[in-house]
């Protein structure tokens, strides 16, 4: 539909008018929907995962070459930790799950952590949800002025958002669609919202 023709038209634009910045990125490669979605787009996700957003805004202002390569390489580093961090999170957390200390028994498997900033959590539910098969909730702790941040994900054909929105009253803010998405929740309510949600 609309959507898939506004991509198109937007890659025809980037192939017809090169950004100077992506195609030193991509050292002069063709864009298409896959060097978006793995060379483009997660790497631009990076720095506003953990709080470094001006490192995406200056990669798309910038003119100087010399410094856009300083940029690029200092967004690709953070990018390698990130995916090195991920990587090792999850594989001690799935760890966790298969010796029961966070319990995936449940429908739902809820993961509450300190050790990620919130930017990580749906990296980290996807994750988790493909090793496991089942939905995954990742609530990122302690929170802020009473509020915790977090993802939920699913693999694709089932239900969980449509479930989870029959609760968006308890959730302060909720929005995503049926395989991903992200809430704000006051941190008192958090384990009864958890269980509730398990139920259903």
């Amino acid at each position: 539909g609309e959507n898939r023709l506004l991509v198109k038209r937007g890659i025809d634009m980037l192939n017809r008018k090169r950004h100077r910045s992506i195609a030193l990125l991509l050292n002069g490669e063709q864009i298409n929907s896959r060097t978006i979605g793995w060379s483009i787009a997660p790497l631009l996700n990076t720095p506003g995962r953990i709080g470094r957003t001006e490192l995406a805004v200056r990669f798309f202002l910038e003119s100087d070459r010399a410094a856009l390569k300083k940029i690029i390489s200092e967004i690709r580093s953070l990018n390698d930790d990130r995916r090195s961090f991920i990587n090792e999170f999850c594989s001690e957390t799935f760890r966790e799950i298969q010796q029961g200390s966070i319990n995936g028994r449940d429908h739902l498997i809820v993961i509450k952590t300190d050790r990620i900033p919130d930017g990580f959590a749906g990296l980290v539910a996807n994750r988790i949800s493909d090793e496991t098969g089942k939905p995954v909730i990742v609530a990122v702790l302690p929170g802020k002025q009473g509020l915790i941040k977090g993802s939920g994900r699913s693999r694709s054909g089932g239900l969980f958002f449509s479930i989870v929105e029959r609760f968006r009253d308890r959730f302060e803010r909720i929005g995503g669609h049926e395989n991903a998405f992200g809430f704000t929740v006051p941190a008192g309510d958090i384990d009864g919202i958890m269980q509730s949600i398990n139920e259903a």
